[in-house]
């Protein structure tokens, strides 16, 4: 199972103003009978770029 991934937030701002992204996810697997027992499992983490002001459909996705 697959957590939604959460919104993107700033890691990096240039002096420039471009500005670097990320967002995360969380995938997790087991059977179990209580389900807080429930560890996370691998973490992906996207990244993207940011031009200067020019808003979210300008970035590029890594």
């Amino acid at each position: 199972r697959t957590t939604p991934w959460t919104p993107w937030y700033p890691v990096n701002v240039t002096q420039m103003g471009a500005r670097q992204e990320q967002r995360v996810r969380y995938t997790c697997r087991a059977l179990l009978a209580d389900p807080h027992d429930l560890q996370l499992g691998k973490r992906k983490i996207e990244t993207r770029l940011c031009p200067t002001s020019d808003g979210a459909a300008a970035c590029e996705t890594d």
